[in-house]
């Protein structure tokens, strides 16, 4: 979630906002633009725009940046087609993301998916398995429960699997196939991963 996300979800304005934190107008635009990112902008910024939301401004900083940390998309063939190298270490990422998810509310996980960065340092140690299935399973959950969409992994948006993943990490399925499509969760089957709302509840 962005700061702009934020300020959508509670319906407060941009004027709003300007008039409580006593911030130039040009200031706030251009962070919540991107053009300022709140990690580098000053102390004083920060806790003036957390006090204005009723938020603790470590939990402002760490909120989803709009233009930065986007990884950049793998130098692959066409549509950016990953092959599944390491289905052991995928199986064991798959287990415990899932994991959380069951312990946590939906916005906790996604919020915790976020601020540990978790697609970006599996993306970038080349796990893209890991990285793809973190973003179909977050996108599925916000949209389950129509929150806040996350826009940092837009860039990713066009990769995808070489080869169907099945439930559980599985290369082929010895059941029945159609019908694991048929009720497969759309928001991974973008990236190949053929899950239904039942597999996503067994770690």
């Amino acid at each position: 979630m962005t700061i702009k996300d934020y300020l959508l979800n509670r319906k407060i304005s941009v004027k709003n906002l300007v008039m409580i934190t006593g911030l130039p107008e040009s200031e706030v635009e251009d962070i919540l633009v991107g053009s300022i990112d709140l990690r580098y902008c000053k102390a004083k910024t920060a806790c003036k725009l957390a006090a204005a939301l009723d938020v603790k401004p470590e939990w402002l900083i760490n909120l989803e940046p709009i233009v930065q940390d986007m990884p950049s998309a793998a130098p692959s063939v066409a549509r950016h087609l990953h092959p599944y190298d390491d289905p052991e270490s995928f199986k064991k990422f798959r287990k415990n993301i899932i994991e959380v998810k069951n312990k946590l509310s939906p916005v906790k996980f996604i919020e915790s998916l976020l601020d540990e960065r978790v697609v970006k340092r599996e993306y970038e140690k080349g796990n893209y398995a890991n990285a793809l299935f973190a973003i179909g399973l977050a996108d599925y959950i916000v949209d389950e429960n129509q929150d806040y969409r996350i826009t940092r992994y837009d860039g990713l948006r066009g990769e995808m699997m070489l080869n169907p993943v099945f439930p559980f990490g599985e290369t082929d399925s010895h059941i029945d196939t159609n019908s694991y499509r048929d009720d497969a969760i759309q928001q991974l089957l973008k990236f190949n991963f053929i899950e239904t709302p039942e597999t996503i509840r067994i770690a």
